[in-house]
């Protein structure tokens, strides 16, 4: 995964994504009908915390891998299941 830091980026690029829906779904960002941008709440506000998922685990990283094969495969759905 790529960190973008916003606070590099001009004031029109900033409020663009603070105008983003605040609710707890994704929103995808599209340019003439093709998305160019996922954009998905942080579970725990802007802290950037990785560690609230705890441990990676064989269980998940096998769920990361059905995932990214699903994706692959066309068959993933909005809600990652």
């Amino acid at each position: 995964m790529t960190h973008i830091n916003l606070n590099a980026q001009g004031e029109e690029v900033k409020r663009f994504f603070l105008s983003l829906p605040a609710d707890s779904r994704r929103s995808l960002v599209e340019l003439d009908g093709r998305v160019v941008a996922r954009v998905r709440p942080s579970k725990n506000g802007a802290s950037g915390d990785r560690d609230h998922d705890g441990p990676w685990t064989e269980a998940k990283n096998a769920r990361r891998c059905t995932l990214i094969d699903r994706e692959i495969d066309g068959t993933l759905d909005a809600g990652g299941g």
